[in-house]
């Protein structure tokens, strides 16, 4: 009895034992964080199979143009080796926070950065409003990706060849969600979309060469629509015999619904993934299930015809 005893104590001590070196190998690993969805999305596909301890600042459901750092956003950025963002003027908070922390700043990556600002588009758009939603090209999320890559590997070079391998894996992922886009537009009746809600699709348009129509002057939650130009899209609906009227995650979509019912029309969602709700989150949404699901809808919407 008493040899049995003393076995089944030092097994204990020994599964305790192994619990705690496997937590502190996790534990060093690299501290990532991410400010929105796109680059939080990202960084998780990169870093699989590696101790990583990744997190997000905009927390589910919030509306990013207004978001506001906490003190506990501004701890974690502390404790963080690496800092993702988009940075550029949607995130302009970013360069305060950082200042702020010093010497104790983490090293921050701006995927602005990586990807080439868009000119004037041949659709009558002069594209002066500048829309940072960089990442609705997917050919832009493969541009991010290959920076984040390069981020890990300077960051962490023992796991770089992990990161590597993730980068090919998920290139092939964003290379066929391209194709998904193209052959939606190339195979479309129509080369135009209309949103009743803001527009922060316009690297997706300049990607595939879309038209596109918004009553809404910029990105921003705090923006109205021009009532004379909903009147003007209302036509133009009636005219071109637009068959979807586009709003995106978040909305009431009542500008869109408006237009729906004067024209006809049906409506459907876009989702930028700028953020997810708990829901989105909690059922295992990403960047690539939710570009499949708009590519199947933009698809129905240059292919189908009006009722």
């Amino acid at each position: 009895m008493k040899y049995g005893f003393m076995a089944l104590l030092l097994c204990c001590i020994l599964i305790l034992t192994g619990c705690a070196v496997e937590q502190a190998t996790e534990a060093e690993g690299l501290k990532i964080v991410a400010t929105i969805f796109p680059p939080y999305d990202f960084t998780r596909e990169l870093t699989k199979g590696t101790p990583v301890s990744l997190s997000m600042l905009m927390k589910p459901g919030v509306e990013s143009h207004s978001f506001d750092p906490s003190p506990a956003d501004i701890l974690s950025l502390k404790e963080a080796d690496l800092f993702v963002c988009i940075g550029g003027s949607d995130e302009a908070w970013v360069d305060k926070m950082l200042e702020s922390l010093g010497n104790e700043a983490p090293s921050a990556l701006r995927l602005i950065n990586t990807v080439e600002p868009l000119a004037a588009d041949d659709h009558g758009h002069s594209l002066a409003a500048v829309d940072e939603h960089i990442w609705t090209a997917p050919k832009n999320a493969i541009s991010m990706c290959e920076a984040v890559c390069g981020a890990l590997c300077e960051a962490d070079p023992q796991h770089c060849e992990t990161y590597k391998a993730n980068l090919d894996s998920y290139k092939k992922d964003l290379e066929a969600l391209d194709r998904a886009f193209r052959e939606a537009v190339q195979g479309g009746v129509r080369r135009e979309v209309v949103f009743g809600d803001r527009f922060p699709f316009r690297h997706l348009a300049h990607a595939y060469d879309l038209a596109w129509h918004s009553p809404f002057a910029g990105c921003s939650g705090e923006s109205e629509p021009d009532a004379a130009q909903i009147a003007v899209i209302i036509d133009l609906v009636k005219g071109d015999r637009i068959p979807v009227i586009f709003h995106i995650e978040g909305s009431d979509a009542r500008i869109a619904r408006m237009i729906a019912e004067e024209t006809g029309a049906e409506i459907a969602l876009l989702h930028s993934c700028h953020n997810l709700t708990k829901e989105e989150l909690a059922a295992g949404e990403s960047y690539l299930t939710l570009m499949k699901k708009n590519a199947q809808t933009l698809k129905r919407a240059l292919d189908g015809e009006a009722s």
